[in-house]
């Protein structure tokens, strides 16, 4: 009499329980409601936001962008751009950009501020 031997995991990681249940559940709504807000392209979202505000309301919010974006600081320091982020919505997304490749961090030198801003005004 020989015993079977198995030569499978029964339930491997992939394949587990935990695995097949997560891919049976339905998203909740407000889930499936959130993913399908972020997919929406900017312009389908000013048109909901004039519908709903008015039509400056979308005026105001891309002059906000525009005024939020420019860089505030002299060329080579950092500027942070809080404001900008704030509107855009991009401050409660941590992504690798937050923490990786951060210029402060880099080996390379970071060029003279008072050479970047003679050329910005075209001195040299």
């Amino acid at each position: 009499m020989e015993l079977p031997i198995l030569r499978d995991n029964a339930v491997s990681v992939e394949t587990g329980p935990v695995r097949l249940i997560s891919r049976a559940v339905e998203l909740h709504p407000v889930d499936h409601f959130q993913q399908s807000v972020k997919s929406q392209d900017p312009e389908t979202k000013r048109q909901g936001l004039a519908m709903v505000f008015g039509s400056a309301f979308p005026a105001q919010l891309a002059h906000e962008e525009a005024a939020f974006s420019r860089p505030l600081r002299l060329p080579g320091l950092k500027s942070e751009r809080i404001a900008w982020e704030i509107l855009t919505g991009n401050d409660v997304d941590i992504g690798v950009e937050d923490y990786l490749s951060l210029p402060e961090n880099s080996e390379k030198m970071l060029p003279d501020v008072h050479s970047m801003m003679e050329t910005r005004l075209r001195m040299n």
